[in-house]
């Protein structure tokens, strides 16, 4: 499997070894000389100072189409650490909305790009049609009590990778979001307005449907419905 073991931390590190590349230049070993003629020893030389990052080839990736952000390949002037990220942010909405099979899978990708990538537009759309997936419901639940999910997963999806959020940031971003809902970290008047801003349609649906919930960190009932909108002004008095 594509995993790495990290025993000094009692780790598992999930990898993708087919597209893995080290995208920090690195001076590779001169090549072992067949013979001891002047001209081997001139081009083993040159050699070694020459410069490449292991593992990557400008315009060549071993990657699933399924899978892959928009720039199709990871291209080093274009924010290439956040080329991941995509790829994450499809497998979270897969997961969530039971999609993770050979049905659908491809099926949600084709969906994403026809709402060029937004995931309100997605979400409305499938709102719309006749049939959905089975556990839908279940997932807009489970992201009305992780407010702020909807909204990172929107910034993990950015079709443009210079806008994309960074790996670093969105797993802050991720703990964050769980401290809040555990009730570990208190919601501050300018996160709730981060997030009001930031998932306003995503507010409109789950009111649609009787949620909008979120655990505020006052160690009342984590299920309470109560559009954002609502709190801010709650919370201001």
């Amino acid at each position: 499997g594509n995993l790495l073991c990290d025993g000094e931390n009692n780790r598992l590190l999930l990898i993708d070894f087919g597209s893995a590349a080290d995208l920090d230049l690195s001076s590779p070993p001169p090549p072992k000389q067949q013979n001891n003629g002047i001209g081997n020893i001139f081009s083993n030389a040159a050699a070694g100072l020459q410069q490449r990052r292991v593992g990557f080839d400008d315009g060549i990736a071993a990657i699933s189409p399924i899978y892959s952000a928009p720039e199709t390949f990871v291209k080093m002037d274009e924010n290439p650490l956040t080329f991941d990220v995509f790829s994450a942010a499809v497998i979270m909405c897969q997961l969530l909305f039971n999609l993770l099979d050979e049905r659908t899978d491809a099926g949600f990708t084709q969906q994403l790009r026809e709402a060029n990538y937004d995931l309100d537009t997605w979400l409305e759309n499938s709102l719309r049609a006749e049939l959905r997936p089975l556990g839908f419901d279940d997932a807009l639940e489970y992201l009305g009590e992780r407010r702020g999910l909807w909204a990172l997963m929107k910034r993990m999806l950015q079709p443009d990778p210079l806008n994309r959020i960074s790996s670093a940031m969105a797993l802050e971003r991720l703990v964050e979001i769980l401290a809040l809902r555990s009730g570990e970290m208190d919601w501050s008047d300018e996160t709730i307005a981060l997030v009001a801003r930031e998932e306003v349609f995503f507010e409109s649906v789950l009111e649609s449907f009787g949620t909008g919930m979120v655990n505020y960190g006052d160690g009342q009932d984590d299920s309470r419905p109560r559009p954002l909108h609502f709190l801010a002004s709650f919370r201001a008095g």
